[in-house]
């Protein structure tokens, strides 16, 4: 048998697995060839030792095995005949000394690569290897405190979240539903879902001045509200509030005291008169649909010469 082993032409190391369950295990493979480039068969004691150098006489740990060779290929698994001690904790660089069937160890000897070394996360420097994270602290949050960066502001543990990939979330309470809406500019609250209607009734008469447009009021008279659902109506400013970007339809219903040409049409702070249609007639009906930005008032205006006897305004979102 010495002369089998006494020359080895060259050994395969390989560091293949590693479990970071107890006991811990370091995977090895390697080829034994003899000099006449034979390679050897069948059972054989391999001597694996662990040192913590390369020329230190003492192992920190010794390990026999017997395994099969086949073709002068055999593996082993350091850790499992016996167990790899705490001692070694693989926080510093460790070397391999083989020998086979009692042989004189192969050299040199082969420094451990880096995969090994992830046995030390089993523990973490400064802890005892059977330390154990008290039950009364898993789940309790850590406090952390200091001031926030980023697309956060002010400072933990209560930040605020001031933007969003650097793009500014403008400082707005979002109420109920409501989704994040990017404006090409900022991102804000937006309603997700708007229901809007309403349909308001001014019974008394008004006269309208100079044959000029004026503003159809529904405050300080005989108004009936028959819905306003959200409430986007206000009688007191004689207008509507579009509670989203969108479309709304419009119905207008008026009599007027005689026939009389009439012009009927729409107010917002962007136009002085939108959609108007003329008639005449003493009753009116008109129908229109007009795009609204979000918070875009909207005011009926009507020019005539005659009075005005009742009015009706009913509108609803269209999308």
């Amino acid at each position: 048998m010495k002369r089998i082993f006494g020359l080895l032409l060259f050994l395969l190391l390989s560091f293949s697995s590693l479990s970071a369950q107890i006991p811990k295990a370091i995977g090895f493979q390697g080829v034994v060839r003899t000099p006449n480039d034979s390679f050897p068969q069948g059972l054989h004691l391999v001597y694996y030792s662990l040192y913590s150098s390369a020329t230190s006489a003492d192992p920190v740990y010794l390990e026999i095995q017997k395994p099969r060779l086949t073709g002068g290929v055999f593996s082993g698994l350091l850790g499992t005949q016996r167990p790899i001690p705490d001692s070694v904790t693989f926080d510093k660089p460790y070397w391999l000394g083989i020998s086979v069937d009692n042989e004189n160890a192969l050299t040199p000897r082969f420094q451990l690569t880096s995969v090994p070394y992830a046995l030390h996360a089993t523990m973490a420097d400064g802890l005892a290897p059977d330390f154990q994270l008290p039950a009364t602290r898993i789940g309790v949050p850590v406090p952390i405190s200091g001031t926030a960066r980023g697309d956060l502001s002010g400072s933990y543990p209560a930040p605020l979240v001031s933007g969003i990939q650097s793009n500014p979330v403008l400082p707005e309470t979002p109420k109920d539903e409501d989704i994040l809406w990017w404006n090409g500019a900022t991102w804000s609250p937006r309603p997700s879902a708007v229901h809007s209607s309403f349909n308001i009734v001014a019974s008394d008469s008004q006269s309208f001045v100079n044959d000029s447009l004026t503003i159809v009021k529904f405050s300080g008279q005989k108004t009936v509200a028959a819905y306003n659902i959200g409430g986007n109506f206000d009688q007191a400013s004689n207008s509507f509030t579009a509670p989203a970007d969108g479309f709304y339809h419009f119905d207008v219903f008026l009599i007027f005291s005689e026939i009389a040409f009439v012009t009927v049409g729409f107010q917002t702070a962007a136009f002085p008169i939108i959609g108007s249609q003329e008639f005449q007639s003493n009753i009116i009906e008109y129908h229109t649909s007009i795009p609204l930005l979000l918070g875009e008032k909207v005011r009926l205006f009507v020019k005539s010469t005659r009075y005005l006897n009742s009015a009706r305004w009913s509108g609803f979102k269209i999308n």
